[in-house]
């Protein structure tokens, strides 16, 4: 029945069945609007066009249209009053079983490069945001790592995440993504590129701020 409902929604709008697939690879409830405004450029040229306005109130009008044939059948459940909407977990697991291997890490990659774009520093003022967008991060960490994804792109998204929970005070969550951040960026760009002084900087920081200066001295 799905498998017709989708069909159903491709023969009525392309880029809303895209709409289906990107939504197959974030956190499933609670998926921001914002998400797929801050992250358009990477969704693909379909994505792309469809939300080209650059003003932001014409930008969340053209993605409730994507988002009507998806409600209309059922695929997912509009929040408007938070500018959201979710989408059933097996829904997700039914759009990623029927896409080829190349396919499903084509939009793994998409998801990535989004959620990297929309995710913010960590000054105080962006918290809310922040904590909002959490749970697709740690979703996109999570495609990076099963698809093996190493990229500038995915070692900014673990230093920006690691930076949030730090100052949230979550020391242990916050680590080992420093530590992948760092790994990936030594690898992809050599001990001496500012960005790996970058990644030994936040943990080091990190470090102190458990009072384990002798971690910190080591780095």
């Amino acid at each position: 029945t799905w498998q017709l409902n989708f069909e159903a929604v491709k023969a009525i709008n392309p880029a809303s069945a895209e709409v289906l697939q990107f939504s197959a690879f974030v956190a499933p409830e609670a998926i921001p609007y914002d998400l797929l405004m801050a992250g358009r450029a990477s969704l693909g040229d379909l994505l792309a066009e469809a939300l080209a306005s650059a003003e932001e109130e014409a930008a969340r009008f053209e993605i409730a249209e994507l988002l009507e044939p998806l409600s209309q059948y059922s695929l997912i459940r509009v929040d408007a009053k938070s500018d959201s909407y979710t989408i059933h977990r097996l829904v997700q697991e039914v759009v990623k079983i029927e896409m080829a291997e190349a396919h499903r890490c084509l939009w793994s990659e998409r998801v990535i490069e989004a959620v990297t774009q929309a995710f913010p520093n960590s000054e105080y003022g962006n918290w809310s945001n922040c904590e909002r967008l959490l749970p697709h991060t740690k979703v996109a960490i999570q495609l990076a790592t099963a698809n093996q994804i190493e990229s500038e792109t995915t070692a900014l998204l673990l230093l920006r995440t690691g930076d949030y929970l730090e100052e949230q005070g979550q020391y242990s969550e916050a680590e080992p993504l420093y530590q992948k951040s760092l790994e990936q960026r030594k690898r992809l760009l050599g001990d001496e590129h500012p960005d790996v002084a970058t990644s030994l900087k936040h943990l080091a920081e990190l470090y102190g701020n458990q009072g384990r200066n002798r971690g910190a001295a080591l780095l």
